[in-house]
């Protein structure tokens, strides 16, 4: 450049040097997927959310001993606080707000409306544990029926769309949750324990209210006791009479009707806390001696009415209990201390309920209900993200990848 002016030169070298500092200096895009960035968009999309509703700001202090003052603020949804700004001490241009929702994934874009409005890809069905306990004594239907009667109900509910479409069913095996801890080291047969729920189903004469304790039971017993041998006696008298080949005797008697009671409960089994239960008698009509039915076909008869029921009631928990169910409980991984790392959870999700490794889970210390608790709580101070490690069938390692919550503080995990 030998005919180019001098001043010339340097303006053209100045502007080609910054250009390349500006370059040099222009920020990283940032990565929206990485757990912090989720974190970070949806810790500030749920204060957002919070400041737009109703706040009331409840304060309190006093003057201690040495003269200190002690404040303490409460924060509630009820007045409404859209902002303050002192112009002589804030002179900076009012910006326009950021909505942080846009960067954070499709499955939590309403988040801010509450854990219901979390829209995970996957869906994760509960272990459910279930118990068939009988108590059906003497007569017509008696306690001889009760395994044929608990394999028929274990059946249905194996089949019913109910369960399939959102639970693990895994049915309780009586003889090991009856052996002592020392029965269960001698023999190697451990219950089943990795489950969060249990589903007891009971079949009575007696209906559920009036199940009010031993005493009672064998005053029962006592009474009806006589009624109920006489009752099977004769049954079972008219039927050898019937089929003796040498007396043919004209019985015409027929079996008494019998009203069988049922009985439902779902149990949180980490709180012990019952979340919904339902009971119903179906009564069996009086039968025809003559026309004795097989055991299957009695048991078919007694558990039918039951399939009915368990629609509804599992209805019934879904509209009570959806948000709740979509929560999974967990804890410290076993051996895990306080301040180790890595910060590792169990969760009682595993292969079996769809879990696989990689799968991502907000992490909270207590359950997540909607949005207003987002000042009225730890929930954004707590909020981790944990990511699942490794799988067994029915229970998975989840391991803290994001946020400041510890494993020892954190107890229940939701999927996005």
């Amino acid at each position: 450049m030998p005919n180019m002016p001098a001043r010339r030169l340097m303006l053209v070298l100045t502007g080609a040097l910054l250009s390349m500092a500006a370059g040099a200096q222009a920020p990283a895009p940032a990565d929206t997927d990485s757990p912090e960035a989720i974190l970070a968009a949806l810790k500030h999309a749920l204060v957002d959310a919070a400041q737009q509703q109703t706040v009331n700001v409840i304060s309190s202090a006093f003057i201690d001993s040495s003269g200190a003052l002690v404040e303490s603020n409460y924060f509630d949804t009820e007045a409404t606080v859209r902002g303050v700004r002192v112009r002589e001490y804030l002179p900076a241009p009012e910006q326009a707000p950021v909505d942080h929702t846009a960067s954070l994934p499709a499955s939590l874009q309403n988040a801010r409306a509450g854990v219901c409005a979390v829209d995970a890809a996957t869906r994760y069905r509960p272990t459910l544990l279930v118990s068939a306990r009988t108590d059906l004594g003497q007569g017509r239907v008696n306690d001889a029926d009760a395994d044929v009667i608990k394999q028929h109900a274990r059946g249905l509910m194996n089949n019913h769309a109910a369960f399939s479409d959102n639970w693990v069913l895994v049915h309780e095996d009586e003889l090991a949750s009856g052996l002592s801890q020392y029965d269960r080291l001698l023999t190697g047969m451990v219950a089943f324990d990795t489950a969060d729920y249990a589903l007891q189903w009971s079949l009575s004469k007696t209906p559920p209210s009036s199940r009010d304790g031993a005493v009672r039971q064998l005053v029962q017993q006592g009474v009806s006791g006589a009624r109920a041998a006489a009752q099977y006696a004769s049954s079972a008298a008219r039927y050898l009479a019937e089929t003796n080949p040498i007396a043919a005797l004209d019985l015409p008697g027929s079996d008494p009707a019998v009203t069988l009671y049922h009985q439902l409960t779902l149990i949180n089994r980490r709180t012990g806390i019952t979340l919904h239960t339902q009971a119903f008698g179906v009564t069996l009509p009086a039968a025809d001696s003559q026309l004795r039915r097989s055991q299957s076909q009695l048991a078919n008869d007694t558990v039918s009415a039951l399939q009915p029921r368990l629609t509804e009631f599992f209805n019934e928990v879904s509209a009570t209990h959806a948000c709740q169910l979509r929560q999974f409980a967990v804890l410290p991984a076993p051996g895990s201390l306080p301040d180790s790392l890595p910060q590792d959870l169990q969760i009682r999700i595993g292969a079996a309920n769809n879990a696989r490794a990689g799968d991502r889970f907000l992490i909270i210390e207590t359950p997540w209900e909607g949005g207003q608790q987002t000042l009225n709580s730890n929930l954004v101070g707590s909020l981790s993200i944990g990511e699942i490690v490794q799988v067994d069938e029915f229970q998975s390692t989840l391991r803290v990848i994001a946020g400041n919550g510890s494993a020892h503080e954190l107890k229940f995990a939701l999927p996005f």
